[in-house]
């Protein structure tokens, strides 16, 4: 939006404007898997590159531990591990503000004329985002037992030789037996830990303002234009809190406490390695804040010919 008055002795100008991004991704309801992960179904595969030219292998070979070869284009060679799903939301705006006010000055026998004004504009990033990993269990729901990928083949590319796999015929299969993926202790770890560590926040705000003053001589020969301007830009962040000390016995003064043969103590709500209850103590999510504001005066001076 913009607004303009002038009438001759004043003018007056004013804009404002703004813009929302958002950009969501969330198919833990809807599918399907971001990706899978498989490996080949082979005791000991032995690899082999061949007919070399120019540095570059013009054949790979794979071989079982009976010295027979594997056929890489063959889908049953092969075993889904994990899947893996990818979710973010992140939201980005823009404020900006100005306004200038400028006064003829008749009082003088020369065109003259002062002039004020200010604005301001705010950026801001406000995102989350983390990784989701799954064990593959297999219809029975034991990940122990050695399954074909077989019926997790895309069926679009079917005809170009390729064993690729389809995200989306693993995610039905899923929704059809829930045992078919699941997510292990560490892997729920994992997931809170990225998502903690991609949930992030920052704003920039910048305001800024002026007065000037501009005269024209000589029958308008020469110009003379001064003013003085002040800016300050203040911009605050917000993200994850890392403190691997926290899951320490502290003494009073802040020192680690140690049992009788030096070893730190651990403390009794920090849980086992790895666990949840370690990461509620060591990262804080949006736990950190960094603020910082800068700011600066300049004064200016400019003389111009118009020839």
């Amino acid at each position: 939006m913009s607004y303009r008055f002038d009438n001759g002795d004043w003018r007056v100008e004013s804009t404002a404007s703004g813009a929302v991004s958002k950009m969501a991704k969330d198919n833990r309801d809807r599918g399907p898997f971001q990706g899978l992960t498989a490996v080949l179904n082979v005791p000991s595969p032995r690899v082999s590159f061949l007919d070399f030219s120019r540095g570059d292998a013009g054949r790979i070979e794979v071989r079982n531990a009976a010295g027979q070869i594997v056929d890489l284009d063959d889908i049953r060679n092969f075993r889904i591990t994990a899947a893996q799903e990818i979710f973010y939301d992140r939201t980005d705006k823009v404020w900006f503000g100005e306004a200038k006010v400028r006064r003829r000055l008749r009082v003088l026998p020369v065109p003259a004329s002062i002039e004020f004004g200010g604005s301001t504009m705010t950026k801001n990033h406000d995102g989350i985002e983390f990784v989701r990993n799954l064990t593959f269990n297999g219809p029975d729901g034991n990940p122990a037992t050695v399954e074909s990928a077989e019926p997790y083949r895309m069926q679009v590319f079917s005809d170009r030789g390729i064993p690729w796999l389809s995200p989306d015929r693993a995610w039905e299969a899923w929704q059809s037996n829930p045992a078919l993926f699941s997510q292990t202790p560490l892997q729920a770890v994992q997931q809170e830990n990225t998502r903690r560590n991609g949930s992030k926040f920052i704003e920039e705000r910048i305001m800024a303002g002026y007065v000037q003053a501009e005269a024209n001589l000589l029958a308008n020969r020469l110009k003379i234009l001064g003013g003085v301007r002040y800016e300050e830009t203040t911009d605050r962040g917000r993200g994850v809190r890392f403190d691997p000390g926290a899951v320490w016995v502290r003494n009073a003064n802040g020192t680690f406490a140690r049992n009788a043969q030096g070893a730190r103590i651990r403390r009794p709500d920090a849980g086992a390695v790895n666990s949840m209850e370690q990461l509620d103590l060591t990262t804080t999510e949006r736990g950190y804040t960094n603020p910082l504001t800068r700011a600066w005066v300049g004064i200016s001076m400019r003389v111009c010919d118009s020839d």
